[in-house]
């Protein structure tokens, strides 16, 4: 907080670096969202079909757990635990 020269700038500074992260989060909320809360019949089929075979592909695997961790940060990108909003430990 000293660095950033006080509260209100190292809170826009903290905003700004979680920004990416959150619009991804958002993004895939509004994409899965209808598949597991929707009464579509064929949503529903989808998904039961398509969610076993994640652990066939290590790529989609790994993306799978890196967002349930809150480290992606696109669709194609992942933050460092450490380095995940600035942190450093």
């Amino acid at each position: 907080m000293a660095a950033a020269g006080g509260l209100p700038a190292a809170q826009r500074a903290y905003a700004g670096l979680r920004n990416r992260h959150i619009r991804f989060y958002q993004m895939m909320s509004r994409l899965l969202t209808p598949l597991f809360q929707s009464d579509a019949r064929l949503l529903a089929d989808f998904r039961d079909a398509a969610m076993p075979l994640i652990d066939h592909f290590p790529w989609l695997r790994r993306r799978m757990f890196e967002t349930f961790a809150g480290l992606a940060t696109g669709l194609f990108t992942a933050a460092r635990p450490d380095t995940l909003a600035g942190c450093k430990f």
